[in-house]
């Protein structure tokens, strides 16, 4: 266990071993990386549980690594910020329900995850492959997505969305958005989309 105001979190390499635990009252980072010298793509699925920390988590997944684990921070407050640079996939979950924000800042190779965020209203994304997003992010409001990839959102219902902006050259599958009992207008934009 990694204990104080904030823990960085290493997973290297191929492992399915004990969950890491972080017990940092703020901000917590998990980087996973591969081992050096390995060929081909290496398998993680050791989870991450990071239930002290209220401020903040990263989650980065290095180029060569597919993560497959989970990484729970449920009393965080604050942004969850993930760069996929090499793949998340199958069993892949972020669980961070307290959370006010999610800033996908990277997607370099098709991925699937599911993310719970049950408090998030804003959601960011910035997509150069395919990416499946499933689990809870019911309450976002404000979604801003940049996509080259197929973009799949489908497993969402989105009775609160306020703004809803695509751009980029790939494509975007949603699930419903708004509600008769909304009181809020509701604008989707989409011209961005090439």
């Amino acid at each position: 266990a990694q204990v104080g105001t904030s823990a960085n979190i290493e997973l290297e390499g191929a492992n399915s071993g004990i969950a890491a635990t972080a017990d940092a009252s703020n901000a917590v980072t998990v980087n996973i990386s591969n081992s050096e010298g390995a060929a081909g793509t290496e398998i993680n699925s050791v989870g991450v549980n990071a239930a002290a920390a209220t401020g903040s988590l990263s989650v980065t997944v290095d180029d060569g690594m597919d993560y497959e684990g989970t990484i729970s921070a449920n009393a965080v407050t604050g942004t969850v910020a993930v760069n996929i640079d090499g793949e998340m996939s199958n069993t892949a979950q972020i669980d961070a329900n307290a959370a006010n924000t999610v800033d996908i800042g990277s997607v370099d190779t098709t991925s699937s995850l599911a993310f719970n965020a049950a408090n998030a209203s804003v959601l960011t994304v910035q997509a150069g492959e395919n990416l499946t997003l499933t689990g809870d992010l019911n309450a976002v409001s404000q979604m801003t997505i940049d996509t080259d990839g197929a973009f799949n959102f489908s497993a969402f219902t989105l009775t609160g969305v306020e703004s809803a902006d695509f751009t980029g050259s790939g494509s975007a599958v949603l699930g419903d958005l708004g509600s008769v009992t909304h009181g809020s207008n509701m604008t989707v934009d989409a011209s961005g989309l090439t």
